[in-house]
């Protein structure tokens, strides 16, 4: 009984100074520092895929901070009803990162702005921004059957990227973004993450050490910016070496903007054309309209004969499936020109003017090809 007792008492000695200096840590980091900001909680989204409902975050552990503001639904957006008003004519955005808007703040991504191009034009229009980065159109499917449709769309918007084929190939088929974390340990590194101090602390001292891009702008000017000055990325209209980095990655966007294509990537193609085929048909069944909408990479908008291939077997297949098909490729081409789109070379996500050339043509697109109500 005595050893058990002294057995006992090492134990707790043994776990009480980490305990202890945890603890001290966790409450200095509170009361000096004011962690945890939630810093990380867009990371880790709820089991459904969405990110947590009624939250604003600032995000800055990428080049460009900004904030992400959610509804009660956790779409990244305005509060919406799940009963559709009867004189509204609703849309829902599908994508991945360019659409749900990685890097700009809510009023700068192309659905908000979609809606306000068409409503200030006199249409009673609501854009739902059901995108989530770090998915491709097998999880767009997931998005669309799980949690779009319930919501009665008229018109559903699907983005196409560069990296949707290395993402279908690398991904896991049919799990929704963030469905890893709904349960076990990585459950609980996000709740972590996002509650404690200490947690949000080592993950930003691991994020920092492992790229230079890491809040790159708070780092360098030493303050948190969210005004216009985020924009202001030197090398930024040197578009014909941003470009050639893009040609130089093997994977990623390079997988169906350099030819030849690997057998690999064809396989990848037909997979995801066949999710294409299963979104169209789940929405004809359900009478809702599907315009499929195909973004060029940063190489096809500034290098003059850049493969089109893909674009094309894109356009050859919603041919087939009589899905209207809008190339922003000559919208870019133009404007890209004169202005910068992109974030290169820090990052190819579209920044705020990018994103307003998409809703602008998507806008123009809607209205000239009769998809939206009569008036």
């Amino acid at each position: 009984m005595e050893r058990v007792k002294h057995v006992a008492i090492y134990v707790i000695r043994l776990f009480a100074l980490p305990i202890l200096l945890l603890g001290g840590i966790e409450l200095a980091l509170r009361l000096f520092f004011g962690m945890p900001e939630g810093r990380f909680c867009a990371l880790f989204p709820g089991p459904n895929g969405l990110y947590p409902p009624n939250r604003r975050m600032v995000v800055d552990f990428g080049v460009v901070p900004y904030v992400i503001e959610s509804n009660s639904l956790g779409f990244r957006g305005p509060q919406i009803d799940i009963q559709k008003p009867p004189d509204v004519f609703r849309i829902a955005a599908l994508g991945d990162s360019m659409t749900d808007g990685f890097f700009v703040d809510n009023d700068a991504t192309f659905p908000y702005l979609l809606q306000q191009n068409l409503q200030r034009q006199g249409w009673s229009v609501e854009v739902i921004n059901a995108a989530h980065g770090g998915g491709t159109i097998d999880t767009e499917f997931a998005m669309l059957e799980e949690h779009v449709l319930a919501l009665n769309p008229d018109l559903v918007i699907l983005t196409w990227m560069s990296n949707d084929i290395d993402d279908l190939m690398s991904g896991t088929p049919t799990q929704m973004p963030g469905a890893g974390f709904a349960s076990g340990p990585r459950a609980a590194l996000g709740w972590l993450a996002c509650h404690s101090a200490t947690s949000e602390g080592l993950l930003d001292v691991y994020f920092r050490s492992l790229s230079d891009k890491y809040r790159w702008l708070t780092r360098r000017s030493g303050e948190l910016i969210l005004d216009g000055r985020r924009y202001r990325v030197p090398g930024n209209t040197d578009f014909a070496q941003n470009a050639q980095y893009t040609l130089n990655v093997a994977g990623m966007d390079g997988q169906v903007i350099v030819e030849p294509f690997t057998p690999s990537t064809e396989a990848a193609i037909e997979t995801y054309l066949q999710w294409l085929r299963c979104m169209n048909q789940l929405l004809r069944d359900s009478k809702v309209r599907f315009v499929f909408v195909y973004l060029p990479a940063y190489s096809q908008v500034h290098v003059p004969g850049s493969s089109m291939r893909m674009r094309d077997i894109l356009r050859g297949e919603c041919a087939r499936l009589e899905v209207p098909f809008l190339d922003l490729t000559p919208v870019f081409q133009e404007r890209g020109q004169q202005q910068a789109l992109h974030l290169a070379p820090l990052d190819y996500h579209l920044n705020p003017y990018g994103n307003r050339v998409v809703a602008d043509a998507l806008a123009d697109f809607l209205q000239s090809t009769g998809l939206l109500p009569a008036e």
